[in-house]
């Protein structure tokens, strides 16, 4: 495995180290630890994701005065053109977002 590790790694250029003797299986397993327990837990939206759709219509809703209003086949009074998000972007302070 090693072999083929560092054979792809070589036409890549980049460097591989296998650490040797006693330590080797300790650097191995604390490798592995380290990557497991780091899972990511959080995941930080940069974007809002999500689609234009129809709404039934809200007098009370500020976004929704003025437009344009239409009856579906149920007799629903509804609204075009509506955000729906489906995952919303992350406000954050302190925390740079690149």
């Amino acid at each position: 495995m090693f072999f083929q590790l560092n054979k792809w790694a070589t036409s890549k250029h980049i460097s591989i180290g296998k650490p040797d003797g006693i330590a080797s299986k300790a650097i191995a397993h604390g490798s592995l630890s380290w990557l497991i327990r780091s899972a990511v837990q959080l995941r930080i939206a940069k974007f809002h994701y999500g689609a234009e759709t129809d709404a039934v219509y809200d007098s009370h809703d500020r976004a929704m005065s003025g437009r344009r209003r239409f009856h579906n086949i149920l007799g629903e009074t509804r609204v075009r053109y509506i955000w729906k998000s489906i995952v919303s972007k992350v406000l954050t302070s302190g925390i740079d977002m690149i």
